[in-house]
């Protein structure tokens, strides 16, 4: 015979007991619950049962349900009492603590809680005093935290500051790079545990510090230990007597050589990098607080520390020189200047647009800022450079292994080009005049002649590709349309083009630039008179809403120009 459970089912104050058997799921047992009470929904039950020891073990799903019977068995239980809570608000039951919620509410309200009479449609009490009284009856005495992080619950991300929390230990702890290398780690030490401290001592050989607030205890006092070269803590109390009075976001000690050496790499690989989003970027994952100006000489020297000198950057130019001539005299020429013709071929479209939109804001660029960040100005004359070639070394990788899977004889945009045109031409009627020259019978008719690749609308001789006349009588004639196409659209003149690689520019063993008489300088910038121009610079196409005087009615005027009769 199957096993089953009497479970005396409280809330609200009643009791009603239901027979469960051991094959029942958890859904079924709300569903029960549901049908003895009526205001009860399934979404929002939570069960607790009581065996022995464990008053509020929680019943949520069938693997629980499992566990009680077995329970249940092993200390030879029949009968088990249920809690049944509803989540919407509060409800009855014996709760997880112990205890009728009911009637401990009740007893709050009877115990005299500075109830006294109120408005005619209800009663005013101290709800401070409620509220305590109530947690109290529940048994959360003491437990304030729980309740709020209940309520309102937070979740701690963990920050790339983490870290340094240990870096400051004990007595006898040895810090490589001297006094460097010991003042870098309390600077961190301090950020995460958002303290600020003064320098007694400030030296080479011996370094003392203290907190910042005078009634603060804390102090460290540290070394040089002269044979090895490391410096090492001599005294040290690590006891802070201000607790949270001297806690801050703001640490002086976030200078912006720190910040420099956190944001170095990101910079590299972000030249671009805001000092705004790097702000921001501190707060985030390292919960220190910076302005703005430190964090943009922090931009700065993060830019130096990874480009190197703006100056010295032009003096390498002729190391690269060198470097490209040596790997291949005719490479960056020839590769050059197919990438610009293909480029502003009708077959890449798409990189041809984008190149003009490149061109157009460049050309149109309201401030010298503007054409700098759209130039790719911002890094030094090598990196720029050679962030260019990586581009278009990346670019014509991806081209050439794209062009290899190509099976046709024209190039995919010159096939997609062309069975438009011959959707176009289907209804056209053509008339024969000889063997190459044929009229096309539309409005207007033009003459087309398949031997000299001309057409009376000279679109097949301006771009080298078939218009819609010429498809219309290749097409007619039976001819190959693939022979009337230009090999420049062909696929393997594409190939062709991208068939010769960029070589890569290793700065693996880039030495010192050697001055041989010559120095390549930074261009001339002089500075002009007078005050800078905020007004844009407006196109030559952009059209400028014309005044109009109120005064005297007439377009071009301004009232203030018009003298009063």
């Amino acid at each position: 015979m199957e096993k089953s459970l009497i479970l005396f089912c409280k809330y609200n104050g009643l009791c009603d007991g239901i027979k469960l058997s051991r094959s029942s799921r958890i859904g079924d047992f709300m569903k029960i619950l549901c049908g003895k009470f009526s205001e009860l929904r399934k979404h929002s039950l939570q069960l607790f049962y009581a065996i022995r020891d464990h008053p509020s073990t929680m019943l949520y799903n069938d693997e629980d349900l499992e566990v009680m019977f077995a329970v249940a068995d092993s200390i030879g239980l029949n009968c088990i009492e249920v809690t049944v809570v509803d989540s919407r608000g509060f409800d009855s039951g014996t709760n997880g603590c112990g205890g009728d919620v009911g009637a401990n509410i009740s007893g709050v309200f009877d115990s005299g809680g500075d109830v006294g009479a109120g408005t005619s449609k209800g009663i005013s009490f101290n709800r401070q005093g409620l509220v305590s009284r109530l947690l109290e009856s529940m048994g959360y005495v003491g437990k304030e935290d729980d309740l709020e992080a209940m309520f309102c619950p937070h979740q701690q991300r963990p920050r790339l500051s983490d870290a340094w929390k240990e870096l400051i230990k004990s007595v006898g702890q040895l810090f490589v790079g001297g006094s460097e290398g010991f003042r870098d780690a309390l600077r961190k030490y301090s950020i995460v545990h958002s303290f600020e401290f003064d320098f007694v001592k400030n030296e080479t050989e011996r370094v003392t510090a203290v907190c910042k607030v005078k009634s603060c205890q804390w102090n460290i006092h540290a070394r040089l230990d002269k044979v090895s070269g490391c410096f090492y803590i001599k005294r040290y109390y690590n006891v802070h007597s201000c607790v949270v009075v001297g806690r801050t976001t703001k640490n002086c000690h976030a200078n912006s050589t720190l910040i420099s050496q956190l944001i170095k790499d990101d910079v590299r690989d972000k030249s671009k990098k805001r000092p705004v989003d790097v702000v921001d970027d501190l707060k985030e994952y390292y919960g220190v607080g910076v302005s703005y100006n430190r964090v943009w000489l922090a931009v700065q020297k993060a830019k130096s520390s990874a480009f190197g000198d703006y100056l010295d950057s032009f003096n390498q130019l002729q190391w690269y020189h060198n470097v490209v001539l040596n790997l291949d005299p005719k490479s960056l020429k020839m590769v050059m200047q197919g990438n610009l013709r293909t480029a502003l071929a009708s077959t890449n479209v798409k990189y041809k647009e984008s190149l003009i939109r490149v061109f157009l804001k460049c050309a149109y660029a309201p401030t010298v800022a503007k054409f700098n960040q759209h130039m790719e100005l911002e890094l030094h004359v090598v990196d720029m450079v050679d962030r260019i070639r990586k581009k278009m070394m990346t670019s014509m990788c991806l081209r050439r292994e794209r062009a290899s899977k190509w099976e046709q004889v024209i190039c995919p945009y010159g096939e997609s080009r062309l069975e438009k045109l011959y959707d176009l031409v289907k209804t056209w009627k053509v008339i024969p005049s000889s063997a190459d020259i044929f009229e096309v019978d539309t409005d207007p008719s033009v003459s087309v002649d398949i031997e000299r690749h001309t057409c009376s609308c000279c679109w097949w001789q301006l771009n080298g590709f078939p218009c819609c006349h010429a498809v219309c009588v290749i097409k007619y004639s039976g001819k190959d349309l693939n022979l009337y196409v230009e090999r420049y659209f062909h696929v393997e003149s594409y190939c062709q083009v991208y068939s010769k690689p960029i070589y890569p520019v290793a700065s693996l063993w880039k030495g010192d630039v050697v001055d041989c008489g010559t120095s390549i300088l930074p261009p001339l910038s002089k500075k002009p008179p007078g005050r800078p121009k905020k007004k844009r610079i407006r196109s030559n196409r952009e059209k400028v809403r014309e005044m109009k005087c109120s005064r005297c009615g007439k377009m071009g005027n301004h009232n203030k120009l018009v003298r009063r009769i």
